[in-house]
């Protein structure tokens, strides 16, 4: 699977941190044939690549194992609490077209990214909370996960969690405004 996905990954467009991240981890193998490429979007939360005639996809587990994201739920929740970002990477049976996944993943596994705290991050943010500046989180990522790096950086409040994308509303969003610090599941 290493093989794989390390030819996968650098078939991607190294555009963000998390690819280079991998590129680095994962080295190419040369020996599989990528016939159609994905780049992630932030819309679908997936990438995704023809290999060697199988469909494979890399990205968020709640996009990518709809019903089952069940099984492992609590596995990744458990890793989002320890402050990893996780991502999952298995077989698709559809077609790759860039739009969201429509049929089941048999998931080969998952990877777990740590985000470093940049030295310095929690004197600022101790900075901004003793002047009665709110911050806010706002990301694509897993809420559960940005909380806890949040937490790490020393942000007041970061246990204040929501999933953005549970936000249905006009009303929904100046309530969560109010109540939250961290926003996780952002779209654009």
């Amino acid at each position: 699977m290493q093989e794989i996905l390390g030819d996968f990954v650098h078939a991607m467009d190294p555009d963000n941190s998390t690819m280079r991240a991998l590129q680095e981890y994962f080295p190419a193998s040369g020996k599989h044939t990528i016939e159609q490429i994905v780049p992630f979007t932030s819309r679908i939360k997936y990438s995704g690549a023809m290999v060697d005639g199988t469909a494979y996809v890399l990205g968020a587990p709640e996009f990518l194992l709809g019903d089952d994201y069940e099984l492992y739920q609590s596995v990744i929740e458990h890793h989002g609490e320890s402050g990893y970002r996780v991502l999952a990477f298995g077989t698709y049976g559809g077609e790759l077209d860039g739009m969201p996944l429509t049929r089941p993943v048999h998931l080969l596994g998952t990877i777990l990214l740590a985000n470093r705290v940049r030295p310095g991050a929690k004197d600022t943010f101790q900075y901004f909370a003793q002047r009665e500046v709110a911050v806010k989180v706002i990301s694509g990522d897993n809420p559960v996960s940005v909380s806890a790096i949040a937490k790490e950086a020393g942000i007041e409040r970061a246990e204040d969690y929501v999933d953005a994308s549970t936000l249905q509303t006009d009303e929904d969003i100046a309530a969560a405004i109010k109540q939250y610090t961290v926003f996780g599941r952002v779209s654009p």
